[in-house]
């Protein structure tokens, strides 16, 4: 869809004779007023009724847009410009079908059907407004409830609901009965008030939510609520060795029950490994169990029986937490849920291995499974075992996949290369060869003067499931030198980097050399990036500054390629040199990385490059949380101050971020404005960041903090970038 369709300039709430300034959809800056709040607009799409006019002016005071904004559908159903006086464009919604979206709630109210004095839960009731869909769609409502704690710690998890409607459309507006049961409530010993989060989606999709609630309910104590019939009051565990072979066959977890309404219920559980980060933690699924007890009057004691293999599988170690569900056989119900961390910590080496699996004594043994193979590969023969009978004699194919770092100070290094490759497995012991590209380690060893061992990370899973590892180990190669390396049949030297074109650029020469016909007469595509060097926090870190790529045909031989970095956002960036330039270069037909290297150029001065016909106002952008704010219910905006000394048609476009415990920047959002007209001088210009992908990804990483903006600013009609800029809300 065109830009001028998604950009929203208005300024909630709105109400008769309010009034401000923004950029338009078309990038001038206007001011606006709401003319009329309840008038009626005939577009393509047909008759709209109740919907809000608004003007746009410039600044002659000439009205040179108007809008018709309905609240019933939440956007605009036509905008019009004008030049003086009359119609120059028209935006209509002409065929659009708009998605469902949550219009109201009713609600939460406490529940008591057996008029007993305590709530058998909670209810909501969502209105859902499925209006303007045209094509019926399924939709699924869910979410969570939960207790905020108030701090730094992650919130109690009370229950998780999810509820489904089928076929909307066609003018509906039905609504969905939200339902917490009261037992739950009670068995998670946690006191209100309560909050419930609620996101709309596809039926059967799981990417971002389409429209989402919050709500809070009273402040209740849990014991309000009615008790549930079984209250898990304790949990143990322990490492279960039931073979006497010093692996543990399960991971125990014995429960204490008080049982009030006797009879057959089912208990399940799940256990997730802890990894705990300063502003979060996060869970990693490993393992679930399930069985069914007929429980008496009173306190009893049951066990559930985690499986050892599936625990060593998972590969994790460390912290482990529980989830424990109690269900009623009859009904089908969650009765109770309890939530904990287990008192003890454990180790996935502890369990008892798989039936398939690295022989790790094999592995441990350093330096001699490696060895040069041929011209093209550095191999590893790794060891895989197969018990007996797994295959039933047959054989099975399995993805393995790898790193290879070199081995500093007897630790995880730079990464050089990987492999992600098939296997054929068979009972009994598997030699497997596992290949890294010699071209990689190669041009790694010379650049940096390596000489040492290599550190490699292997695993193993099954292909309907890549992402669940079966087993994982490390090795240690021997030592290697340059002198043990044959040189590759493709290899890159950089070689020089001057000013070129009165500052224009900054010019990096390298040659790519290839020897014989694999690599040679071929497109290839080269990008880099340039960057200057952050050691504000004690560590090198490289912030970009600007990019450079373009597709190359490369011959036998010696190939001179130039890199032409752009002066202007180098003397935009405000940062001095040396900088630190990373090349790539990929098989243009297969996007496969042959190679790539670091370089570092000579110590220039930002200014001795060309000065950029727009900037960023550096001063401006550094004051941090100074310059976004929460613009009405749809988005987070950040005004951007830029100075222009050549007038001309621009654009700005942005991308946010959140920052995680290590500093590493993590995309959530982007947005861009469409060509703005600018002339010379200061200008704020408004990006707009949607709210609702914003937030759901806070949910989804659990995070809370300052968000990072990188900005950049091109030519409109050349797509040429010429500056960026950080911006920290």
């Amino acid at each position: 869809m065109n830009l001028e369709y998604i950009v929203n300039d208005l300024d909630f709430p709105l109400y008769p004779g309010k009034t401000w300034n923004t950029t338009s959809w078309w990038g001038e800056n206007v001011t606006v007023a709401i003319v009329d709040m309840n008038t009626v607009k005939m577009t393509g799409e047909g008759e709209f009724n109740n919907v809000i006019l608004v003007n746009m002016t410039n600044a002659t005071h000439a009205v040179v847009a108007q809008e018709w904004y309905s609240p019933s559908v939440k956007f605009f159903v036509n905008r019009t410009r004008y030049q003086n006086g009359a119609i120059i464009s028209t935006l209509n919604l002409t065929s659009h079908s708009f998605g469902v979206y949550i219009e109201d709630i009713d609600g939460p109210y406490p529940y008591d059907t057996d008029h007993d004095g305590l709530y058998d839960g909670i209810y909501a009731n969502v209105t859902l407004n499925a209006s303007g869909v045209i094509n019926p769609v399924d939709v699924r409502l869910e979410g969570s409830l939960y207790k905020e704690s108030g701090g730094w710690e992650p919130p109690v998890d009370i229950t998780w609901v999810s509820f489904e409607k089928e076929n909307l459309g066609g003018g509906a507006s039905p609504y969905v009965n939200v339902t917490y049961t009261g037992s739950l409530i009670y068995g998670s010993e946690t006191d209100g008030p309560y909050t419930g989060w609620l996101e709309l989606r596809e039926k059967d999709e799981w990417g971002p939510a389409w429209d989402y609630i919050e709500f809070e309910t009273d402040a209740y104590n849990y014991t309000d609520f009615e008790r549930p019939g079984v209250v898990i009051t304790n949990v143990s565990d322990f490492g279960n060795d039931t073979n006497n072979n010093s692996k543990y066959d399960y991971l125990t977890l014995n429960l204490t029950l008080n049982v009030t309404q006797p009879g057959e219920y089912e208990i399940r559980g799940s256990l997730e490994q802890v990894v705990r980060y300063v502003f979060r933690e996060d869970w990693y699924w490993i393992t679930g169990t399930g069985r069914q007890f007929n429980l008496v009057n009173g306190i009893n004691h049951v066990s559930l029986n985690f499986n050892g293999q599936e625990i060593y599988n998972a590969g994790r170690s460390g912290e482990f937490r529980y989830h424990l569900e109690v269900v009623n056989t009859s009904s089908w119900f969650n009765i109770n849920e309890k939530d904990g961390e287990l008192e003890h910590t454990y180790d996935y080496d502890d369990f008892e291995t798989p039936n398939i699996y690295f022989n790790k004594s094999y592995m441990k043994e350093d330096g001699e499974h490696d060895f040069i193979n041929g011209s093209s590969y550095l191999t590893i023969n790794a060891s895989i075992i197969v018990d007996s009978g797994t295959f039933n004699g047959g054989t099975r194919i399995y993805e393995i996949h790898g790193g290879l770092h070199n081995n500093t100070n007897d630790d995880w290094g730079d990464f050089i290369t990987g492999i992600g490759d098939r296997i054929v497995l068979h009972e009994g012991e598997n030699i497997v060869p596992v290949n890294f590209d010699l071209t990689e380690i190669y041009n790694y060893v010379s650049s940096h003067n390596y000489n040492g061992s290599f550190r490699i990370g292997l695993g193993f899973s099954d292909i309907t499931t890549p992402w669940v590892e079966i087993d994982n180990c490390m090795y240690i190669t021997r030592n290697y030198t340059i002198a043990d390396l044959p040189e590759p049949p493709i290899s890159m030297e950089v070689y020089a980097d001057n000013i070129t074109d009165n500052g224009s650029y900054l010019t990096i020469y390298i040659n790519i050399i290839v020897n014989g016909s694999e690599y040679a007469n071929k497109y290839y595509d080269i990008n880099s990036g340039l960057h200057w060097v952050d050691n504000s926090s004690g560590n090198e870190e490289w912030r970009f500054i600007t990019g450079y790529g373009e597709q190359k045909f490369l011959v036998n031989g010696t190939n001179n390629v130039t890199l032409n970095f752009n002066g202007m956002e180098i003397h935009a960036s405000g940062h001095d040199g040396p900088y630190m330039v990373w090349i790539g270069l990929e098989d243009w037909d297969t996007h496969q990385m042959i190679l790539n290297r670091d370089y570092q150029t000579e110590a220039y001065n930002y200014s001795d490059f060309s000065s950029p016909k727009v900037s960023f106002n550096q001063s401006y952008m550094s004051e941090d949380g100074e310059h976004d704010f929460i613009n009405g219910t749809e988005y987070l905006t950040i005004n951007v101050s830029i100075n222009v000394s050549q007038p001309g048609l621009y654009r700005l476009n942005g991308g946010l971020n959140i920052v995680d415990d290590w500093g590493n920047w993590m995309f959530i959002e982007g947005t861009g404005t469409p060509e703005l007209n600018l002339t010379e001088g200061e200008h704020i210009v408004s990006l707009n960041y949607d709210q609702g992908f914003i937030k759901n990804a806070l949910e989804q990483y659990g995070y809370s903090g300052v968000l990072k903006a990188f900005i950049g600013v091109e030519d409109a009609e050349y797509w040429m970038p010429i500056a960026n800029a950080e911006y920290t809300t």
